[in-house]
């Protein structure tokens, strides 16, 4: 897909150090809101059949609701927590990853992870994270040891982020699209909140969530962030300096260095 042409020129600057879904990613500059109405007193005339003109008063009658009322006892009714939702295009993604859009596969999997294959379909759909979690478990027996996430980097789109992906598309740098990513981050996943700071020359952008995402969780996001930000930047990308996992090395950790190449991998931190 031809890039947008107002994010094709990402304007120099753009870079930095970024915490992401567990991950650390640093890299270099790169040269390219009316009140409610009030109730008032009921003002009434008496009679004058019962008064004598001479002594006519007003009574004045207030609203049941601005009566004196007894004190209650205080009631704590009980509140149950709602479960944390995410968008369900990214885990739709994330099975079409590690099954290679196998239909049959796929079904299967939804199946034994008690998902409804219907809502991962649904561009508008949410997924609770229990649910989620599930999946992503099933996901990970396939083929695990193989940084399945990481193949996201190749097949990101826009529409995978959703209006968010908008926002970013719209950003005049990829700092802006960043930026931009970070305040609108609970739209796609309610369980993440993520910041991007400044640091001299470089940005730090960190996530530090809990609990802790599996590790195809963790990859599929920083990889899909910086095959996004490709995207956005026509071909260029963020030269990543250094990358920060909290999950364990894998046993082959090649993939990591060809999709960062030149970047200290550091894992378990």
């Amino acid at each position: 897909r031809a890039p947008p042409a107002v994010c094709g020129a990402a304007r120099q600057g753009d870079g930095g150090l970024s915490h992401w879904r567990g991950a650390t990613l640093f890299w270099r500059p790169a040269p390219w809101a009316r009140g409610p109405a009030r109730r008032t007193p009921h003002t009434i005339q008496p009679p004058l059949s019962r008064i004598g003109a001479p002594h006519v008063q007003r009574a004045v009658i207030l609203p049941p609701v601005l009566a004196p009322q007894p004190p209650e006892s205080p009631v704590s009714p009980a509140t149950v927590p709602r479960e944390s939702t995410m968008a369900s295009p990214m885990l739709g993604f994330l099975l079409d990853l590690a099954t290679r859009h196998d239909a049959r596969q796929a079904a299967a999997l939804c199946q034994a992870a008690n998902v409804d294959p219907a809502v991962l379909a649904d561009p508008d759909g949410r997924v609770p994270r229990s649910a989620a979690l599930r999946l992503v478990e099933q996901l990970m027996r396939i083929a695990p040891g193989q940084a399945l996430g990481l193949r996201a980097h190749d097949e990101v789109h826009p529409g995978l982020f959703q209006v968010v992906g908008c926002a970013m598309m719209s950003s005049a740098t990829l700092h802006q699209a960043i930026e931009r990513l970070a305040r609108m981050m609970p739209l796609l996943d309610e369980d993440r909140s993520i910041e991007l700071r400044t640091e001299g020359a470089h940005y730090r952008l960190i996530d530090e969530g809990e609990p802790v995402p599996p590790p195809l969780m963790i990859e599929a996001g920083m990889a899909a962030l910086l095959g996004f930000c490709r995207f956005l930047s026509a071909g260029r990308g963020l030269p990543v300096l250094e990358a920060e996992f909290r999950h364990a090395a894998p046993p082959d950790p090649g993939a990591y260095h060809r999709l960062m190449p030149g970047a200290a991998l550091l894992f378990g931190r």
